[in-house]
């Protein structure tokens, strides 16, 4: 009679010990996760190198913006030797303040040379805006002419990590008139 009465009671430690053992392994995943989270608060900074390194992590994107301004009109004729008002505008997104040079050329319809303009340089801050003005003569080189704004400056190109020689430029045609013959 005294193992039937004590049936409950093995039962129960039974069922004790089993339910403490199913909980020690049903934390293991979580501990296992706090471990892994340590380690990687630990070792934040070399993850973060070596994730920069294999060129995972968001890089800023660099650029610079070159556009003729809107309060100047583009004409669609001018005259030989006259006196033009250009405007344009250069945004800086380089990241870093950036010197910028510019020239403004003409070229005649079918020409490989340039006719110097104006030139100049201009620095400015990061995230900036400056309208370049100039007033140029008109070069009686052709009766339809490029006029150009070219742009160089050192900047970083998508995807690479140091300085380099960078070049864009944006142009407009008009005609010519008043070419002495």
């Amino acid at each position: 009679m005294t193992a039937i009465h004590n049936l409950p009671i093995a039962h129960n430690i039974l069922y004790r010990s089993a339910t403490i053992k199913f909980l020690k392994i049903s934390y293991l995943p979580y501990f296992l996760a706090a471990c892994l989270v340590a380690a990687i608060f630990a070792n934040q900074t070399a993850i973060a190198r070596q994730l920069n390194a294999w060129q995972l992590l968001p890089r800023p994107q660099r650029l610079s913006e070159l556009y003729f301004a809107n309060d100047v009109p583009l004409p669609s004729t001018l005259k030989a030797n006259t006196k033009q008002k250009v405007a344009f505008v250069i945004g800086n997104g380089e990241d870093q303040t950036t010197l910028y040079h510019y020239r403004l050329v003409a070229v005649g319809d079918g020409a490989s040379s340039e006719h110097l303009l104006s030139e100049g340089a201009v620095s400015i801050a990061n995230s900036q805006f400056q309208t370049v003005r100039e007033t140029v003569t008109v070069p009686p080189i052709s009766t339809r002419m490029e006029i150009k704004v070219v742009l160089e400056y050192e900047g970083i190109a998508f995807g690479d990590t140091r300085l380099s020689p960078e070049r864009q430029s944006v142009h407009y045609w008009t005609n010519v008139t008043g070419l002495h013959s």
